[in-house]
């Protein structure tokens, strides 16, 4: 079962996925978003709009952990809330694959 978190903590914005799901497709397709996500956040940092970030990317276990730059910091929140979108509806549709918590709030 795929464990996806994504959580922010004042300016810092975290995401988090371990493990993979039986059926492949849906596995692709949680693949799909965060590496999505881990790439949207690559190009902000090349273009000088992150203070900090750490990735990691390996089969079975994604953590991208972000602090924009105050002036960016609604873009990047808004990538993670793409990323939880399609997070939720995985996770509604194909519950026994996904669990989803989103604490972004």
């Amino acid at each position: 079962m795929i464990k996806a978190v994504v959580k922010r903590t004042g300016s810092v914005c975290e995401f988090s996925m371990t493990d993979h799901a039986e059926d492949r497709l849906v596995c692709a397709a949680a693949s799909a978003l965060g590496l999505t996500l881990a790439n949207v956040l690559k190009i902000m940092e090349r273009e000088g709009q992150l203070k900090n970030a750490r990735f990691t990317v390996k089969s079975g276990d994604m953590r991208l952990t972000v602090e924009p730059k105050s002036e960016y910091e609604e873009e990047a929140l808004h990538c993670f809330y793409v990323a939880a979108v399609g997070l939720s509806m995985l996770a509604g549709k194909y519950a026994s694959d996904v669990r989803f918590e989103d604490r972004l709030a």
